[in-house]
């Protein structure tokens, strides 16, 4: 694995930062993310990633003293697909952050699989061996769903 990046700070406060991710023992076909993502190595949170090689760009502004925007975009560069991230945070105290963001996934979704497809010729149910069969991501990030957060951090 091996990452590139940079950042650099304009004279009128927006943060630019941007990375170059190459990640080798991945998947290139997306069909096969599935299998990697049961591997050992991703299972135990070692590795975050399925592909191979990853673009990232994230700016970042401080509106005032207080409030901080940032926005975030990874693309999966190898099969097209995004994950665009927005967000916000508030300093509510000297040692407490609200912040409020969301997860866009931008990329092609699986086919929709219908209720027959997980039901073999003898009437049985597939096993989760067989998922694979039935179900194929066509994209990374396509595989994810769009999500909102609210958090707060606390530094002591």
């Amino acid at each position: 694995r091996i990452v590139f990046g940079g950042d650099y700070r304009t004279p009128f406060g927006l943060t630019v930062l941007a990375e170059v991710y190459y990640q080798g023992i991945g998947e290139i076909d997306p069909g096969r993310y599935l299998n990697f993502a049961l591997s050992p190595r991703f299972t135990r949170g070692e590795l975050w990633a399925m592909g191979h090689l990853y673009g990232a760009v994230s700016l970042a502004y401080e509106i005032t003293p207080l409030i901080s925007a940032n926005m975030a975009l990874t693309c999966n560069i190898l099969d097209g697909s995004a994950l665009l991230s927005p967000g916000l945070s508030w300093s509510i105290s000297d040692n407490a952050d609200l912040v409020f963001g969301a997860m866009f996934a931008l990329g092609k979704k699986p086919a929709d699989i219908e209720l027959t497809d997980l039901i073999r010729d003898d009437g049985s149910l597939i096993t989760a061996d067989d998922i694979g069969e039935v179900f194929t991501p066509r994209s990374e990030f396509g595989l994810m769903p769009q999500t909102a957060y609210l958090q707060i951090n606390s530094y002591f």
